[in-house]
């Protein structure tokens, strides 16, 4: 069976290829990332999540959409 998706985490060059930009334009938008290795990645999350705070043209702009950059700590007990 092939699946046809976008993978969660992707290289720079896949990230902006996704979000349709270039990628100096990617690399200016101060995205979070995440290292694997020597691998920068970027979640498709945090790429939807900036797209979605785009405004539609004639809109007033949208509030910045706030992606966390470490997993809140649960405390148990």
């Amino acid at each position: 069976m092939t699946y046809q998706f976008p993978p969660r985490l992707m290289q720079a060059k896949a990230a902006a290829h996704y979000l349709g930009v270039s990628l100096s334009k990617l690399r200016q938008l101060d995205l979070p990332c995440k290292r694997d290795g020597g691998n920068v990645l970027y979640d498709r999350r945090d790429l939807d999540a900036w797209a979605d705070g785009l405004p539609y043209e004639g809109q007033p702009p949208l509030q910045a959409v706030q992606t966390p950059t470490k997993p809140k700590q649960w405390r148990t007990g």
